[in-house]
Protein backbone atom coordinates (compact mmCIF):
# COMPACT_ATOMS: atom_id res chain seq x y z
CA UNK A 1 0.00 0.00 0.00
CA UNK A 2 1.48 3.36 -0.99
CA UNK A 3 1.53 6.60 1.00
CA UNK A 4 0.60 10.07 -0.18
CA UNK A 5 1.54 10.63 -3.83
CA UNK A 6 2.18 14.35 -3.33
CA UNK A 7 1.52 17.21 -0.94
CA UNK A 8 -1.52 18.31 -2.98
CA UNK A 9 -3.30 15.03 -2.25
CA UNK A 10 -5.76 15.97 0.50
CA UNK A 11 -9.36 15.13 1.45
CA UNK A 12 -9.92 18.91 1.59
CA UNK A 13 -9.89 18.89 -2.24
CA UNK A 14 -13.53 18.44 -3.19
CA UNK A 15 -14.83 17.61 0.30
CA UNK A 16 -18.63 17.96 0.57
CA UNK A 17 -21.36 16.97 3.00
CA UNK A 18 -25.15 16.77 2.82
CA UNK A 19 -27.99 15.52 4.95
CA UNK A 20 -28.82 11.93 3.99
CA UNK A 21 -32.06 11.48 5.91
CA UNK A 22 -33.37 12.89 9.15
CA UNK A 23 -30.24 14.03 10.99
CA UNK A 24 -27.66 11.72 9.38
CA UNK A 25 -24.99 13.22 7.12
CA UNK A 26 -23.02 11.76 4.21
CA UNK A 27 -19.54 13.24 3.86
CA UNK A 28 -18.04 12.71 0.40
CA UNK A 29 -14.31 12.81 -0.34
CA UNK A 30 -13.64 13.36 -4.05
CA UNK A 31 -12.10 10.61 -6.19
CA UNK A 32 -8.32 10.35 -5.77
CA UNK A 33 -8.21 13.07 -3.07
CA UNK A 34 -6.66 10.42 -0.81
CA UNK A 35 -4.45 7.48 -1.81
CA UNK A 36 -6.11 4.29 -3.06
CA UNK A 37 -6.58 1.69 -0.31
CA UNK A 38 -6.15 4.32 2.43
CA UNK A 39 -8.28 3.92 5.55
CA UNK A 40 -10.26 7.11 6.19
CA UNK A 41 -11.93 7.80 9.54
CA UNK A 42 -14.14 10.85 10.12
CA UNK A 43 -15.01 12.03 13.62
CA UNK A 44 -17.67 14.72 14.13
CA UNK A 45 -16.81 17.32 16.76
CA UNK A 46 -19.34 18.71 19.19
CA UNK A 47 -18.97 21.39 21.81
CA UNK A 48 -21.06 20.73 24.92
CA UNK A 49 -21.32 22.20 28.38
CA UNK A 50 -19.91 19.82 30.98
CA UNK A 51 -20.51 21.50 34.33
CA UNK A 52 -17.92 19.37 36.14
CA UNK A 53 -15.23 20.80 33.84
CA UNK A 54 -16.29 24.44 33.74
CA UNK A 55 -18.61 27.08 32.34
CA UNK A 56 -17.14 27.04 28.82
CA UNK A 57 -18.23 24.39 26.29
CA UNK A 58 -15.96 21.36 26.01
CA UNK A 59 -14.86 19.61 22.82
CA UNK A 60 -16.19 16.07 22.38
CA UNK A 61 -15.40 13.75 19.49
CA UNK A 62 -18.22 11.50 18.25
CA UNK A 63 -17.94 7.93 16.97
CA UNK A 64 -18.05 8.96 13.32
CA UNK A 65 -17.66 6.67 10.35
CA UNK A 66 -14.97 5.12 8.18
CA UNK A 67 -14.22 3.71 4.76
CA UNK A 68 -11.47 2.49 2.44
CA UNK A 69 -10.65 4.69 -0.56
CA UNK A 70 -10.79 3.10 -4.03
CA UNK A 71 -8.81 4.49 -6.98
CA UNK A 72 -10.90 6.74 -9.21
CA UNK A 73 -13.97 6.59 -6.94
CA UNK A 74 -15.39 9.13 -4.49
CA UNK A 75 -15.60 7.90 -0.91
CA UNK A 76 -18.91 8.35 0.95
CA UNK A 77 -18.84 8.14 4.75
CA UNK A 78 -22.05 8.08 6.77
CA UNK A 79 -22.10 10.08 10.00
CA UNK A 80 -25.03 9.15 12.24
CA UNK A 81 -26.52 12.33 13.76
CA UNK A 82 -23.18 14.20 13.92
CA UNK A 83 -24.87 17.35 15.24
CA UNK A 84 -26.36 15.45 18.19
CA UNK A 85 -29.87 16.63 17.39
CA UNK A 86 -31.71 13.44 18.34
CA UNK A 87 -35.33 13.96 17.33
CA UNK A 88 -34.82 17.70 16.79
CA UNK A 89 -34.97 19.29 13.37
CA UNK A 90 -31.64 20.36 11.83
CA UNK A 91 -30.91 24.09 11.82
CA UNK A 92 -30.79 25.96 8.54
CA UNK A 93 -28.10 26.52 7.60
CA UNK A 94 -26.43 23.67 9.46
CA UNK A 95 -22.70 23.28 10.02
CA UNK A 96 -20.72 20.20 11.00
CA UNK A 97 -17.13 20.24 12.24
CA UNK A 98 -15.12 17.07 11.67
CA UNK A 99 -11.67 15.61 12.16
CA UNK A 100 -10.42 13.35 9.36
CA UNK A 101 -7.67 10.77 9.75
CA UNK A 102 -6.21 9.30 6.54
CA UNK A 103 -3.96 6.26 6.90
CA UNK A 104 -2.37 4.95 3.69
CA UNK A 105 -0.15 2.09 4.78
CA UNK A 106 1.98 3.14 7.72
CA UNK A 107 1.77 6.89 7.01
CA UNK A 108 -0.87 9.08 8.61
CA UNK A 109 -2.29 12.57 8.10
CA UNK A 110 -4.84 14.43 10.21
CA UNK A 111 -7.22 17.09 8.92
CA UNK A 112 -9.98 19.25 10.30
CA UNK A 113 -12.90 20.62 8.33
CA UNK A 114 -15.94 22.80 8.87
CA UNK A 115 -18.71 22.03 6.39
CA UNK A 116 -21.98 23.84 5.87
CA UNK A 117 -24.70 21.31 5.14
CA UNK A 118 -27.50 21.67 2.66
CA UNK A 119 -30.33 19.44 1.63
CA UNK A 120 -29.32 16.53 -0.64
CA UNK A 121 -28.53 17.66 -4.18
CA UNK A 122 -27.95 21.35 -3.42
CA UNK A 123 -24.16 21.30 -3.08
CA UNK A 124 -22.93 22.51 0.31
CA UNK A 125 -20.57 25.40 0.86
CA UNK A 126 -17.34 24.26 2.48
CA UNK A 127 -14.22 25.39 4.27
CA UNK A 128 -11.45 22.91 5.03
CA UNK A 129 -8.12 23.16 6.79
CA UNK A 130 -5.24 20.69 6.97
CA UNK A 131 -4.03 20.33 10.55
CA UNK A 132 -0.80 18.38 10.27
CA UNK A 133 0.77 15.53 8.33
CA UNK A 134 1.50 12.40 10.34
Amino acid sequence: MAGFANAAQSPANGLTAAFASDNDVVLTIAADAVPADAHVRVYPRQFMLIEAIGAAPSFLRGNGGAGIAAAGQPLDILLADPLGLGAGAPPSPARVTVDIVVTPGWARADYSAILWLRSPGTGPLRRSTRLRPG
